[in-house]
């Protein structure tokens, strides 16, 4: 799974909130565990290779040696990131509807630690002498998009939960705050919610994308991820979405590799339908099992 289709369920998983948060259910614990082993499986990935970098690059001329990697890894912590700020606020959220504190830690301790790992790509990067000017630029270019879109879909969570300890600006969040229509109450708040879904796949889709100078390093564990936090979401936050719900289930369950498709039917407008159950990473789960009735 590419990097940028995290990004795009990090704007499905913030339009689809409100809707997520009046479940009156668990989460599924097998689902969260994905989750986080995925995400610390990556972040244990990210080390090792950030250390490894460290080490090979030639500090007068970074591009002598395994520069060919340090490019795509630096667009996929940075892009990353959105989910993973956007999926603890939810988290946070629904434990907080639910009067528990069981998912939020699990999202958190994630989140501390791909920041952390932000913090080694940052002190990387200054410490190497020689980088192309305008693979700099692009990077930068990158970062300050995410931060933005991650701003941008945290304030769309108010009045859910407060994301303001979430966001690189609070100032800028409360800004976009001000704009409380991108609601999925109605049809015109839908159509907003499809503009902006849009608007956020084209800022990252583009063709000198860092990260498009080769696959994601870590397509497998994204996959994971991604398939995590799908895996807590029911079908019934699609039904408004006419025939994009079978084929989520479908490919949920039968294609672990089109993970990148199922983000995209979800975001546009599949004709085909289709019916199917959950699969968690290297687990079939039955959909009886996925949900627990509360039953506190």
């Amino acid at each position: 799974m590419h990097a940028n289709e995290l990004v795009n369920l990090a704007g499905l998983v913030a339009s689809r909130a409100p809707l997520f948060l009046q479940i009156r259910q668990r989460l599924p614990e097998i689902a969260l565990e994905a989750y986080w082993s995925a995400s610390k499986c990556r972040l244990d990935r990210w080390g090792y290779e950030l250390t490894r970098l460290k080490e090979t690059i030639d500090l007068a001329d970074p591009y002598s040696s395994n520069h060919q990697h340090f490019w795509p890894l630096a667009d996929e912590i940075v892009t990353g990131e959105i989910l993973t700020r956007v999926w603890t606020a939810v988290l946070a959220a629904h434990d907080q509807s639910h009067g528990s504190a069981e998912a939020e830690p699990i999202a958190r301790s994630v989140l501390l630690g791909h920041m952390e790992a932000g913090n080694r790509l940052l002190k990387l990067i200054n410490s190497v002498k020689g980088w192309r000017l305008s693979d700099l630029v692009e990077l930068q270019r990158v970062r300050r998009s995410s931060e933005r879109w991650t701003d941008l879909l945290l304030s769309q969570l108010l009045p859910l939960v407060d994301p303001h300890e979430l966001a690189h600006e609070p100032d800028r969040l409360a800004d976009f705050a001000g704009d409380r229509t991108l609601r999925p109450a109605d049809n015109i708040s839908r159509a907003r919610w499809s503009l902006l879904l849009s608007s956020l796949r084209a800022s990252f889709d583009r063709p000198h994308t860092l990260a498009t100078r080769n696959h994601s390093p870590n397509f497998d564990l994204n996959r994971r991820i991604g398939e995590g936090i799908l895996a807590c979401l029911r079908p019934e936050l699609f039904d408004d979405a006419g025939p994009l719900r079978s084929p989520w289930l479908l490919r949920m369950s039968n294609v672990a590799d089109d993970t990148e498709a199922l983000v995209n039917s979800l975001l546009s407008e599949p004709s085909d339908r289709h019916e199917g159950n959950f699969q968690s990473p290297g687990r079939r789960i039955p959909p009886s099992t996925l949900w627990e009735d509360d039953r506190e």
